[in-house]
């Protein structure tokens, strides 16, 4: 869609539900990016009160922060990089990775909010390994095979994805092991 047309869109979801809404901006996953500038056209929406924005070019922040001032909230939306967005004044992070490990991923936002920059990139450096197997695959496949292997979910995933490919069970089970993430006896 053009920007019109997301403007419309979010205008005519906003209009018909009273609940909040965090839009949600990933231009790798959509084909079209929301600019800032159609951004701060939604804040007048009254239940519009977040973004997140899974572009990493570290200069968009500003312009999101010059284009929606301090109204909205602004989290990242990519866990790799939540830790400099949040440092430019993001209110942390909706993360892929939260569903696997919700206690680093709070643990990081946390820290990096409190200025503990050495513990969120020690978090953050152990993590990578399973960042880099999230996206091995389409989203979300890898984490839905993650939870389904801890045992926190039923196994399967519905069309048009596809179960996560076999030759890469063995990789991630291992990057799961090295993270800590299976209780006892699960493997």
């Amino acid at each position: 869609p053009t920007q019109e047309g997301l403007r419309l869109h979010f205008t005519a979801l906003a209009e018909n539900v009273s609940m909040p809404i965090i839009v949600y901006n990933h231009h790798g996953r959509t084909g079209v990016d929301i600019l800032p500038k159609t951004l701060s056209q939604l804040m007048a929406l009254p239940n519009i009160i977040g973004y997140k924005e899974a572009v990493t070019d570290a200069s968009r922040f500003a312009d999101l922060k010059q284009a929606c001032g301090k109204a909205l909230l602004l989290f990242s939306g990519d866990d790799p990089t939540c830790i400099p967005f949040i440092q430019a004044g993001g209110h942390g992070v909706i993360s892929v990775a939260a569903n696997v490990v919700p206690a680093q991923m709070q643990m990081i936002a946390s820290a990096t909010l409190h200025g503990n920059e050495e513990l969120a990139h020690d978090l953050q450096t152990q993590l990578t390994p399973l960042y880099e197997a999230l996206s091995i695959e389409s989203n979300p496949i890898a984490v839905k095979w993650m939870l389904a292997e801890m045992g926190l979910i039923l196994a399967g995933i519905r069309l048009p994805l596809t179960p996560l490919s076999n030759c890469h069970h063995a990789a991630i089970t291992n990057i799961l092991k090295k993270v800590f993430l299976f209780r006892l006896g699960s493997i």
